[in-house]
């Protein structure tokens, strides 16, 4: 950024340089102020507002003793010029998360999970504000973030009849894991709702495991459908680098089998389908 406070400016000079920075970039902000009038300035003062997601790593001249964002310049005489340069680096944002739980019973069973390393867009703001006792100005640049194509790790079920699950999940800001163990099987189920209504369900068990880069167009994909009985142990690693997924089922019902990668070096597709009983074992790793 580089902003210009003069007097006699309207309006006064403000951009920003990088225009757009990285997750964790450094952006050099440059605050340039001046006298052209023919009398003094008196008590000139330059206040930052930093960003809160940014760090500050060094400032030419120093602020003031005691602050981090505060420049008394005092009395500026006519002609007289100064700036003052700042870098500044995103703060690295690391995210921690460890999910354990069992749960049994009978009834009807929704759950869904899904982690993501992605990174939408946003913007850094910086302020600056420059008073004196003839004038107060106000700059302020916005500088894009771009945002981090990452990983994925999901899995859902859902049906109606008896249910036991327990899971660990862990997640990281480069890497999600998941084991998971769960073991249903279809019965008819009836909510009592209010007012002595009832409301039956009657569905087969349908689930899902997935693994996904999108940055590279790959994908490891697992899907339980029409299930009468379904007992199934999952085991997901997903990494920028590696996607990896085991797991072993006993089912009566339908399972699909899919994985895909879709670069500008590969273009695959693997679809393996059951429809039947089966005892079922498959380990899945693509990797760079």
């Amino acid at each position: 950024m580089i902003a210009s406070f003069e007097p006699n400016e309207d309006p006064y000079e403000k951009r920003g340089k990088p225009s757009m920075i990285s997750q964790g970039g450094k952006i050099t902000y440059t605050i340039i102020y001046g006298n052209d009038l023919t009398v003094p300035l008196t008590n000139l003062v330059i206040v930052e507002d930093y960003d809160p997601r940014m760090t500050l790593l060094s400032a030419s001249p120093p602020p003031d003793p005691g602050t981090k964002n505060v420049w008394t310049i005092g009395n500026l005489s006519p002609g007289s010029y100064g700036q003052i340069v700042l870098v500044m680096k995103m703060t690295k944002q690391n995210f921690i998360a460890d999910v354990d739980g069992r749960v049994s019973g009978n009834g009807f069973v929704s759950v869904r999970r899904r982690f993501a390393t992605e990174r939408r867009p946003h913007t850094i703001i910086n302020q600056v504000r420059i008073s004196c006792d003839q004038f107060e100005r106000l700059g302020r640049v916005e500088t894009p973030v771009r945002p981090i194509v990452g990983t994925t790790l999901s899995f859902s079920e859902h049906g109606t009849g008896s249910y036991e699950s327990e899971e660990v999940l862990s997640y990281r800001s480069s890497r999600m894991k998941m084991n998971r163990d769960f073991d249903a099987a279809w019965a008819p189920s009836i909510l009592n709702l209010s007012f002595g209504r009832e409301l039956a369900y009657n569905s087969s068990w349908h689930a899902s495991h997935l693994c996904m880069d999108e940055k590279r167009g790959s994908i490891i994909r697992e899907q339980y459908l029409y299930a009468d009985r379904l007992n199934c142990t999952g085991r997901a690693t997903v990494r920028s680098t590696r996607l990896t997924l085991d797991s072993q089922s006993n089912l009566s019902g339908m399972a699909i089998f899919e994985i895909e990668s879709h670069t500008d070096d590969r273009d695959a597709l693997l679809t393996s389908v059951f429809e039947g009983s089966y005892s079922l074992r498959s380990g899945s790793e693509i990797y760079r």
